[in-house]
């Protein structure tokens, strides 16, 4: 029976080796699997950072064209506005005289 237990003694000591290494290399795994885990959350968080940072910038882009047009299309307005008073102005002076007139005539 001793070389039988004797044997046994050996796979048992063989046996707690290749599981110490199997949980040492696990471990391994785990901190390499976490700081590529971390690694790619960061990056992740850098992309998503530019993404809304480019997207902030050409909504800025898109909202200054905008404002501009509308600007050049009220300063339109507006030049039409003054050029059709510049036009109506001369009669409706006229007018105005024609009733100052008109109301002087009446008085008693």
């Amino acid at each position: 029976m001793g070389p039988v237990l004797t044997l046994l003694e050996s796979t048992d000591a063989e046996r707690d080796r290749i599981i110490a290494l199997a949980c040492r290399a696990a471990e391994q795994i785990t901190a390499a699997a976490r700081a590529e885990a971390a690694a790619i959350a960061a990056d992740t968080e850098r992309r998503a950072r530019v993404a809304r940072e480019e997207a902030a910038r050409q909504v800025t882009a898109l909202a200054l064209d905008e404002a501009a047009r509308a600007v050049d299309s009220a300063r339109q307005q507006a030049d039409r506005t003054r050029e059709l008073a510049r036009q109506r102005m001369p009669d409706m002076v006229g007018r105005t005289v024609d009733l100052i007139r008109h109301l002087g005539s009446e008085d008693p």
